[in-house]
């Protein structure tokens, strides 16, 4: 009696053993890790152009490389979702809406698109779940996809059909044409091509950190010039270079509102060239005498129905960018006492 109670309980534990097994064991690839889940192999500095289409959107990042580094010129295009003639709008509304009208911003991508880079190439999914037939798309947002994500190595370009959320709507299933197969991959990937004029827009006027003690810091203002340099231990302390360790009050608070500008927009072309004469300033970095960064700083005058517009350039920015007037205004006003 024992021993078949023995041999029962040892056929429960196997089989026991056996259903758990089958219960939580992986269907092969489609839950593997994202490391192991390897969609296409590539490097980063193979990346050529991004993009990003739908029905109402479309998005282009072209790599790019200067002296100063790698960097992508965006392009984001978007139209209105209610086209004329949508039932939503009453009659009333119909004539606001034109047809066919898009809206084109222009950016530089620095930083954040270079790690966007690296996440891609190469590219790992979160789960792979295989090849999907047909009939089963509905169950993963792919009988109508979302749009399309494509990154080019070169003359190889790599597509992705975006469809809908993965489980825990952190993920998104997704559509590799290469193969036809699907996998879930990460949100915030999809999402940083798809809101790129915001999420991956480069802000920072240069690379490097303002002040820092190796730095050196030229004002020029037509004929008139004046150099300065940080003072240790001082957060924006800045001296003339002629007496390095007299700390200047006037020419660091000036320093300080220079580096809290910020870009408003891109200008990839202004309507005008600015001119010597529209020049507020201009201001060269150094580090150990070498120049590393400038940036420029234009008041446009009075436009037509305009209030006046200031436009700067940094090394980093690549083109124009326009600047909120106040933020330069004092900049401006204060510069005769930083240049005596």
């Amino acid at each position: 009696m024992k021993r078949s109670m023995a041999l029962h309980a040892a056929l429960l534990g196997i089989a026991s053993l056996g259903a758990l097994y089958f219960w939580t064991r992986d269907d092969a690839p489609a839950t593997q890790r994202a490391d192991n889940v390897l969609i296409w192999e590539a490097t980063s500095d193979r990346l050529t152009e991004i993009g990003f289409k739908s029905k109402d959107k479309s998005v282009t990042l072209v790599a790019r490389k200067d002296d100063n580094g790698a960097y992508f010129e965006g392009r984001h295009e978007s139209r209105d979702p209610l086209p004329e003639g949508h039932p939503t709008l009453g009659a009333a509304d119909q004539s606001k809406v034109k047809k066919d009208t898009a809206k084109v911003t222009r950016f530089i991508a620095a930083a954040d698109a270079e790690k966007l880079a690296a996440d891609v190439a190469p590219l790992r999914a979160l789960r792979r779940i295989g090849r999907v037939d047909k009939k089963r798309d509905p169950e993963f947002g792919l009988d109508a996809p979302d749009g399309t994500l494509t990154f080019k190595f070169g003359s190889l370009e790599q597509t992705l059909a975006i469809g809908g959320l993965a489980p825990g709507e952190e993920d998104l299933y997704v559509r590799y044409l290469k193969t036809g197969e699907v996998y879930a991959v990460s949100r915030d990937v999809v999402n940083r091509v798809r809101y790129a004029d915001s999420r991956l827009v480069e802000r920072a006027l240069h690379a490097f950190k303002v002040p820092e003690e190796s730095l050196s810091v030229l004002i020029e203002k037509g004929d008139r010039k004046r150099e300065l340099v940080p003072v240790e231990g001082k957060t924006d302390g800045f001296a003339d270079a002629k007496e390095p360790g007299k700390l200047d009050e006037t020419a660091g608070n000036w320093m300080a509102n220079v580096r809290r500008l910020r870009l408003s927009a891109y200008v990839e072309k202004p309507s005008k060239p600015p001119t010597l004469a529209q020049l507020v300033a201009k201001v060269r970095y150094s580090d150990k005498g070498k120049e590393i960064g400038f940036l420029e700083l234009y008041n446009m005058g009075p436009e037509a129905d305009e209030e006046v517009q200031y436009l700067g350039r940094t090394e980093h920015s690549r083109w124009f960018f326009s600047l909120v007037k106040s933020s330069v205004e004092q900049i401006e006003r204060d510069l005769p006492s930083v240049l005596k």
